[in-house]
């Protein structure tokens, strides 16, 4: 409910995180508007949903199907980011929140970590604790107390999901003993890729596989979340997704041709004449041939201009 001192204008176009003014609406369903905070680069739900909401609703969440489409590249996601977790800490205490079916976890006890998961789903943590065990907690940020502190925390694709991302990273940093790191992971919202997508990303994340995403992060974004918590970034950078064979270079080429034949469309139905003018075939032919070189230059390119659709960060705990 709105207080009666504000109006429910005023409320919308002020940021969770850093209170400034929405620079406007980039989309709407019959739920929810997502709004633009150009003072910190997120996106975030309006009207948010109670922590104990989202909750309710990845308790239920079945992440043993989610996962499964996806096992390999969970893997693949998992050793990238110990690696990168690896140039700064080797080994000691790791918890995972949001660990799923454990995939991370199993990777990191191979390598020598102690590791501990929090899931709030019940599905993902039957699903973990078959390999990993009593290790796994059901439960959320909010309602777990660690016993002795934690030398690493990984998120990964988890801030996108929380109604208060500021305050879930400040109890992680209360995790962590001092100069502990932790390793978040989430989509880039100016990533070329979403860029492309305009509004159709934007309405996929509303209701992404049962779930929502109530927050969108840029690089920029992400750094002002970590600094407000009490942490100092060490390395920030943006990889490709990959999903079931999907992949951020063949999303693009899919965008860059549908745009191209957009252009042109207005003469789809003239063939050519003497070899002068525009057809489908000609369309398409000058497609492949962009594509086979985007494919040669693409991928140092848009990491340079936009980035690529994901976000990786590794911060240290600063007291």
């Amino acid at each position: 409910m709105v207080p009666p001192h504000r109006s429910e204008t005023e409320i919308r176009a002020r940021c969770p995180l850093c209170g400034a003014l929405s620079a406007g609406v980039l989309f709407r369903n019959e739920r929810y508007s997502l709004e633009d905070c150009q003072g910190c680069e997120i996106a975030y739900v309006w009207p948010m949903p109670e922590a104990s909401e989202l909750a309710a609703l990845y308790r239920e969440h079945d992440h043993v199907t989610y996962e499964g489409s996806r096992r390999e590249e969970s893997r693949a996601d998992a050793r990238r980011a110990l690696a990168l977790l690896g140039r700064h800490l080797r080994r000691g205490r790791l918890l995972d929140v949001g660990c799923s079916g454990g995939v991370l976890l199993e990777e990191a006890r191979s390598r020598g970590w102690e590791v501990t998961g929090l899931e709030p789903s019940s599905s993902g943590v039957d699903s973990a604790r078959q390999s990993l065990g009593p290790v796994i907690v059901q439960g959320t940020v909010e309602d777990f107390t660690p016993d002795q502190p934690f030398d690493v925390v990984t998120m990964t694709q988890v801030v996108e999901h929380l109604s208060d991302p500021l305050a879930a990273m400040r109890r992680v940093h209360g995790f962590l003993r001092p100069g502990g790191l932790v390793f978040l992971s989430t989509p880039n919202r100016v990533s070329l890729r979403a860029r492309l997508s305009g509004a159709h990303a934007w309405a996929q994340g509303f209701d992404a596989d049962g779930t929502l995403h109530t927050y969108s992060f840029s690089p920029r974004g992400m750094r002002s979340l970590l600094r407000r918590a009490g942490f100092s970034a060490l390395e920030l950078r943006s990889v490709p997704y990959r999903e079931g064979g999907e992949t951020d270079f063949g999303f693009l080429a899919l965008a860059w041709r549908q745009r191209l034949l957009d252009l042109v469309a207005w003469k789809w139905s003239s063939p050519a004449v003497d070899g002068r003018g525009f057809s489908r075939q000609r369309v398409e032919y000058a497609f492949l041939r962009a594509l086979a070189l985007s494919a040669r230059l693409g991928s140092p390119l848009i990491a340079a201009l936009a980035g690529w659709s994901v976000l990786e960060a590794v911060a240290r705990r600063v007291d």
